[in-house]
């Protein structure tokens, strides 16, 4: 194993890593701003938002490219195979397979960026709740100006209660 050249890639993984850490926080912050401003329903800051949070998504799968590329790398500098899938390969595999300055930090990264990713995956299973229940309010609301009710009857001359035979709400408006 060329010692050097192991030490220089394991610098390089360690960027990539604090990098993604760095946009796994930008992502967080992100997707807290959309819960903010899907609470005030301006689709417009939306949109901004979203937008926000697609170009942070595609940086960090640039980058996540870039980490499988060098656990690779190592892997075979390390005299090991190179992996089909070097997303399988743990950093603590990887670490105990090289001997060289850096594996702690690597280790620690990895933790980092781990318990990042599980706050940002949180953060969106809230979001997709808040859509859900979005999703299900307006759906009842469509329904309910779509089509006629039946209890939204009229009354009669005589008192009774008749059904209404009139346009549904989104009907009459067109």
């Amino acid at each position: 194993m060329n010692q050097e050249r192991a030490t220089l890639m394991m610098g390089e993984l360690c960027g990539v890593l604090e990098r993604l850490v760095e946009l796994q926080d930008a992502l967080q912050q992100v997707i807290q701003r959309k819960l903010d401003v899907m609470r005030t329903s301006d689709p417009t800051e939306i949109m901004r938002v979203c937008a926000q949070e697609a170009e942070l998504a595609a940086q960090a799968a640039n980058l996540d490219a870039a980490r499988r590329r060098l656990v690779g790398d190592l892997c075979e500098v390390a005299g090991m195979a190179r992996p089909s899938q070097p997303e399988r390969v743990t950093l603590r595999a990887l670490s105990q397979a090289l001997n060289v300055d850096g594996r702690e930090r690597l280790l620690s990264l990895g933790e980092n960026l781990r318990m990042k990713m599980l706050k940002v995956a949180e953060s969106n299973r809230t979001v997709e709740l808040v859509c859900r229940e979005m999703l299900s309010h307006f759906k009842r609301l469509f329904a309910a100006f779509s089509t006629p009710d039946e209890e939204s009857g009229m009354y009669s001359n005589k008192g009774d209660r008749r059904a209404a035979n009139g346009a549904a709400v989104l009907d009459a408006v067109g």
